[in-house]
C-alpha cells in the first residue's frame, strides 16, 4: 500500500490539483480521524482504498469553496444509494444494426446488479449503502482487476469499460455511472450502462412521487447547505480510479 505522501502526489497528478492543496485536505482529514493515522518515514500509515476515497471526496466535493475538507467529506459520505438503473444496447452482425434499448430498468433499493457480468466488490454493496463505500468498492474492484475480466457468458468478451463519478452541489448529491462494452465471434457486440444516484436519506422515496415529508426534508437541506441559484458539477473518470489502484497495488 502507498504512503500518504505517495497517495497525495498521485491524486494531485491525476486531478491536476496543486499537491499542497491535496496535502492540506489530507492533513485535516487525518486530524479528524477520517483517514488512517501513522508516524513518519517507515512508520507512516499505509493508505487503503477507503482512505483514497475520502481524499477524493475532499477534492471533488462541490462545497469545498464554502466548507473545509472535513465538512465536505462528512456531508458527501452521508449520501445513500437512492436508486439505480441500467439500459442495455446490442448491435447484431457486422452491419452493427443497433437494437432499440430496452429502457431504463429502475432498482429502488440502490444495489449494483450486473446482468451477465461479475464485479464482486460492487455487487456486495448492500441496499442504501453510502457514497464513500461505493467509491471504496470502485477502487477495490480495480485493485482486483475486476473490470478487465470476461463476462460470465463465456462467448462474450469485454472490450472496454467507462466509469464516471459525479459530485453535485452546493446541496450535496452524487452519481456513479459504469459503462461496459463487449463482443463475441460473429460480429455481435453490446453496450451496457448502469448508474446509481446518491442522496441524503431524508430525500429518498420508495416511489417516484415526492411526499410532503420529502418536500419538507428537501427544503431543510437547502437551508442547511445554503443552496443558492448556482449549481456545481464536478466529475472524474476511470483514469482516476485505476491510477489510484495502481499505486495502492504496487507499494
Amino acid at each position: 500500500m502507498a504512503s500518504p505522501g505517495e497517495l497525495i502526489k498521485r491524486i494531485a497528478e491525476v486531478l491536476c490539483l496543486p499537491e499542497v492543496k491535496v496535502a492540506s485536505y489530507y492533513r485535516y482529514l487525518r486530524q479528524a480521524g477520517l483517514v488512517s493515522k501513522g508516524g513518519r518515514g517507515l512508520n507512516a500509515a499505509r493508505m487503503t482504498p477507503k482512505d483514497s476515497a475520502s481524499v477524493l471526496i475532499a477534492c471533488g466535493g462541490s462545497r469545498i469553496e464554502r466548507d473545509n475538507a472535513v465538512d465536505s467529506v462528512e456531508a458527501y459520505s452521508q449520501l445513500q444509494a437512492a436508486h439505480s438503473a441500467y439500459v442495455h444496447y446490442r448491435s447484431i452482425g457486422e452491419s452493427a444494426v443497433q437494437e432499440a434499448p430496452q429502457g431504463w430498468a429502475a432498482n429502488h433499493a440502490g444495489t449494483w446488479t450486473f446482468e451477465g457480468f461479475s464485479l464482486p466488490h460492487l455487487q456486495a454493496l448492500p441496499e442504501r449503502h453510502d457514497f464513500l463505500a461505493a467509491l471504496e468498492a470502485l477502487i477495490e474492484a480495480s485493485l482486483n482487476h475486476e473490470y478487465s475480466g470476461s463476462v460470465s457468458k463465456t462467448d462474450w468478451k469485454l472490450r472496454y469499460h467507462t466509469i464516471d463519478v459525479f459530485f453535485y452541489g452546493p446541496k450535496p448529491s452524487a452519481k456513479i455511472s459504469i459503462g461496459l462494452a463487449g463482443y463475441r465471434d460473429g460480429g455481435q457486440s453490446f453496450k451496457w450502462e448502469k448508474e446509481a444516484t446518491y442522496l441524503f436519506s431524508e430525500q429518498i422515496e420508495d416511489n417516484t412521487t415526492p411526499t410532503e415529508k420529502t418536500k419538507a426534508a428537501n427544503q431543510a437541506i437547502l437551508v442547511k447547505y445554503a443552496a443558492g441559484d448556482l449549481s456545481i458539477c464536478r466529475n472524474f473518470t476511470q483514469e482516476t480510479i485505476h491510477r489510484i489502484a495502481d499505486i495502492l497495488r504496487n507499494k
